[in-house]
């Protein structure tokens, strides 16, 4: 006898079979209309990638073998010799919106090549080290309340108090990096 959740199995199943290879095929036609250059996030086996994406690895490639990719990226990502050009190399890295005018990105001026012959400035392709940006902290505590290891001492005088001033230690961080929680992805980029 079937349950429920049984009769509901066997539907979707059906539901798969008719419209699983319908659904297959249309969203391999969308790939094919989303335009060259085009950056995307890739969840799946590198081995099983398309024929027209390739891998935002940094490869070096030959403009007379893809010109349609080169007419559209140029050498925005690097150039690192005679007609050659640069995918760009997204590995480990966020993406960014270029920011011509919004002033969202307050260094956008001073982005540099992603590799040797690409372009610097507020463009596409330009690379950002990471940074921390000012925030302003200060703790005071008074003196004889003992402070971590990890933590250096300043004693300061305010208006005849006495206090202690905590400075962390970068050395001693959890982490190697600041980042926002995240994900990894492969980053790839449509040649043809």
């Amino acid at each position: 006898m079937f349950t429920k959740r049984h009769k509901i199995k066997f539907m979707i199943a059906i539901f798969i079979l008719i419209a699983g290879p319908f659904l297959f095929t249309k969203s391999f036609q969308l790939l094919a209309q989303l335009p060259i250059g085009t950056i995307v996030a890739y969840g799946g086996d590198l081995n099983k990638l398309p024929n027209d994406w390739k891998l935002c690895n940094g490869d070096v490639l030959s403009i007379k073998k893809y010109p349609e990719l080169y007419n559209i990226i140029g050498t925005s990502w690097g150039n690192p010799e005679f007609r050659k050009f640069n995918l760009p190399d997204l590995e480990g890295l966020f993406l960014r919106g270029v920011d011509k005018n919004s002033r969202r990105d307050p260094d956008a001026k001073d982005r540099d090549a992603s590799h040797s012959g690409g372009f610097s400035g507020p463009r596409v392709g330009t690379f950002q080290p990471d940074a921390v940006g000012k925030h302003p902290l200060s703790i005071s505590i008074p003196i004889g309340y003992g402070f971590p290891q990890t933590h250096r001492q300043i004693s300061i005088e305010n208006g005849g108090r006495q206090y202690s001033k905590i400075v962390t230690d970068p050395s001693h961080g959890p982490g190697k990096e600041t980042r926002p929680k995240n994900a990894a992805v492969h980053w790839i980029i449509k040649i043809r």
